[in-house]
C-alpha cells in the first residue's frame, strides 16, 4: 500500500473506498478471532497481483481473551 501511496500521491474516492474497505474487512476478520494488530500502517498492508489488500507483520499482534471487560480511565 505504502508503494501506491507514493506513485499515485492521491487515490480517488472510489478507491480510497475500496481499499478502506478491504482494510476494514480484514481487521473485522482478526477481531472476530480476538487479535488486535497493534501496528496498522501503510508498510505493513500489502497488494496481492488482482489488487486485494493482506495485512502483515503481526509482530506487535495480541490476542485479547474473551469476556474481558476494558475499563477506559478518562483524564481528569
Amino acid at each position: 500500500m505504502s508503494g501506491l501511496l507514493k506513485q499515485y500521491k492521491t487515490l480517488s474516492a472510489d478507491l480510497a473506498r475500496f481499499y478502506a474497505a478491504e482494510i476494514i474487512s480484514a481487521l473485522e476478520f482478526m477481531h472476530s478471532k480476538n487479535i488486535v494488530h497493534r501496528d496498522l500502517k501503510p508498510d505493513n498492508i500489502l497488494m496481492t497481483k488482482d489488487y486485494h489488500c493482506k495485512l502483515t507483520d503481526l509482530g506487535e499482534a495480541k490476542k485479547i481473551e474473551e469476556n474481558v471487560e476494558t475499563v477506559i480511565e478518562e483524564d481528569d
